[in-house]
């Protein structure tokens, strides 16, 4: 049993759980999106954690079968919740096509073990983000960095995993993990901006209406 694994493995359904926490408070759709996106990743911890106790062949195939869903399915789920955040609620019928087509890819992938087919839709997915980062730059820069620093780390979570070996593991525990926390922190960050900017507002007309008297 290799301690190490187990450690990384950890720190990943950690930060799943501390994501959940963080965009509890966030809009609506951006908040289940992305405690969606929490959820496969722990899903993806706990597999880890599976194949690390048991340390076998199958275990190692279903591991990685589950790594490929999720590789696909999540990082659509953060980037429909980049869009509700930043940009307003999408489409249903948007969400839902792009839900079904990172699944679809995801097992597509696990089920031929081609990597390539969940590399793509990760690829497309971080494309969008990365869209959403550029076109909310100047009204929010911090969340715009946090959607960016997501979006590149899911990008370099997929390349160390394209590695194969434990190295590969370990590195997409870690990318994804912090993948997890920016995105969680991005939109959580933007849906607290809309909330407080009416409460700045109502008070700066009643300091108004008191220096009127």
């Amino acid at each position: 049993m290799n301690i190490a694994d187990i450690a990384f493995a950890s720190v990943l359904a950690l930060s799943a759980i501390v994501a959940a926490i963080l965009v509890s408070r966030a809009r609506g759709d951006a908040r289940r999106y992305v405690q969606f996106a929490s959820a496969l990743y722990g899903a993806l911890s706990l597999a880890d954690l599976f194949a690390t106790a048991h340390a076998s062949a199958q275990s190692q195939l279903a591991t990685a079968a589950v790594a490929r869903i999720v590789l696909s399915l999540a990082p659509a789920a953060l980037a429909l919740g980049f869009a509700a955040s930043f940009e307003g609620p999408p489409p249903q019928a948007f969400a839902i096509a792009a839900l079904v087509l990172g699944c679809t890819a995801g097992i597509a992938a696990a089920m031929t073990g081609a990597q390539f087919i969940a590399m793509a839709a990760l690829f497309a997915s971080v494309c969008a983000i990365l869209t959403f980062a550029i076109r909310r730059w100047r009204a929010d820069s911090r969340s715009a960095i946090q959607a960016m620093v997501c979006g590149f780390t899911l990008l370099a979570g997929a390349a160390a995993d394209m590695t194969g070996g434990i190295e590969a593991e370990t590195s997409l525990a870690l990318f994804s993990a912090a993948a997890l926390l920016a995105a969680a922190l991005a939109c959580a960050m933007r849906s607290n901006l809309v909330v407080e900017q009416p409460a700045l507002q109502h008070s700066n007309v009643i300091a108004l209406v008191r220096r009127e008297r």
